[in-house]
């Protein structure tokens, strides 16, 4: 298997800017952005959990984006 980095710095890394767990207490949503390390943003990700019969939380979707700043968007 090819390694996706080889350098020691990884090329990005993302923390969630907002979380919420469903009222049920088994599923639960994370969001933010993914920057550089220079800090400049260049993806949006979700991530889908839920929590297992061993009370982990796993990851059921995780899914990226291009990140789009809304400056850039026509104006309506």
């Amino acid at each position: 298997m090819e390694r996706f980095c080889e350098s020691e710095q990884t090329p990005f890394a993302w923390e969630p800017e907002y979380a919420a767990v469903m009222g049920d207490g088994t599923t639960a949503l994370s969001t933010g952005s993914v920057p550089r390390p220079d800090g400049t943003v260049f993806a949006d990700y979700t991530s889908v959990w839920r929590n297992n019969a061993q009370d982990e939380w796993k990851i059921t979707l995780d899914k990226g984006q291009q990140y789009c700043p809304t400056e850039s968007l026509p104006n309506e």
